[in-house]
């Protein structure tokens, strides 16, 4: 039963990973609502970069923001080398919306209506 427990927390914290607060680009540290010049200043052009456009008319929500209209999501991609945890920024208006360690599948978890 000891076993279990240990078991499920470790499946939680590393599920928290995912969701990483900031990214460490040299020694500069880049955060949720950074801008998108500051991130390619510090941390250089991303290895890809995925482009979706989404509509909303009646407002989509992402975390704490609702978003209304046409937004265009931006998610790029870091491989950040050897040794390197393979790290994905999304951007939304120019600015950053989520910092994301890859562990699997990214979904952006939007929320319809705004509520």
């Amino acid at each position: 039963m000891k076993y279990v427990v240990w078991i499920s927390l470790l499946v939680f914290s590393l599920s928290d990973l995912a969701d990483a607060v900031t990214l460490r680009c040299g020694s500069k540290v880049i955060q949720v609502g950074d801008s998108d010049e500051r991130v390619r200043m510090h941390c250089g052009e991303p290895s890809s970069i995925e482009r979706e456009t989404k509509s909303f008319p009646d407002g989509g929500a992402l975390d704490d923001r609702c978003f209304f209209g046409t937004v265009t999501v931006e998610k790029w991609n870091y491989e950040r080398g050897y040794g390197g945890i393979p790290t994905t920024v999304m951007i939304i208006d120019e600015k950053v919306e989520r910092i994301r360690v890859r562990t699997g599948g990214y979904d952006a978890g939007w929320v319809i209506p705004c509520r």
